[in-house]
């Protein structure tokens, strides 16, 4: 049983790993699509310089986050039935699912608040 977490704490560092070299790739192209635009010259709106989040990005991220917890939810309450429903330990680590559902549900509501301000 031991090896069966740590295999998944390999897997949540690795995923979470890939995201943030994906995100700092990201992060260094847009730096150079503005260091060229300077270096030319050319004039930059204010946008260029703040990217907004898209209201569907907020409604995807609250999406990613909901999954996750079902995910860490089933995951255990699996575990849990092939026990044979005697070991009790893996039942509260199911718990640990509401966390990201509750993380997905803030980004669902931010989304809607923010659809809400932008119709004012």
């Amino acid at each position: 049983m031991p090896w069966l977490i740590l295999i998944a704490a390999f897997m949540i560092v690795g995923l979470a790993a890939f995201a943030l070299a994906y995100r700092y790739k990201r992060d260094e192209m847009y730096h150079r699509e503005r260091m060229a635009a300077m270096d030319k010259n050319l004039p930059l709106p204010q946008s260029f310089w703040e990217p907004a989040p898209r209201p569907s990005a907020w409604l995807l991220r609250g999406l990613i986050w909901i999954v996750i917890g079902f995910g860490i939810i089933v995951w255990w309450l699996t575990f849990w039935l092939a026990e044979g429903q005697t070991d009790n330990e893996m039942l509260a680590l199911a718990t640990i699912g509401l966390i990201p559902i509750g993380v997905g549900a803030a980004y669902l509501y931010v989304r809607r608040v923010e659809a809400q301000k932008a119709k004012e």
